[in-house]
């Protein structure tokens, strides 16, 4: 494999194809309507507000939980718990 840039006889070489190729699958995942397919018991599990399975909950990034054990009524009484110095 040979790696060159655009200075080097107006060649990309494969490391610019290759980002080249992954900004074109980015685009095409932005552009689409379709849902994004994933693992079926990953989907099963961000189902279940007990369960936070990625980052965002789930794969429609809805950060949303139905639990229901903080509320309104008694956020109020939250406490730290622990903390951590930085660095």
């Amino acid at each position: 494999m040979r790696i060159t840039d655009s200075r080097h006889k107006g060649e990309v070489g494969a490391i610019g194809r290759g980002v080249a190729g992954a900004g074109c699958l980015v685009a095409a995942m932005l552009l689409t309507d379709a849902p994004v397919q994933g693992d079926e018991a990953i989907v099963e599990l961000s189902q279940d507000d007990a369960q936070w399975v990625m980052p965002a909950k789930n794969y429609a990034s809805t950060r949303f939980s139905g639990l229901d054990q903080i509320n309104s009524d008694n956020v109020g009484d939250l406490q730290l718990a622990w903390s951590s110095p930085p660095g």
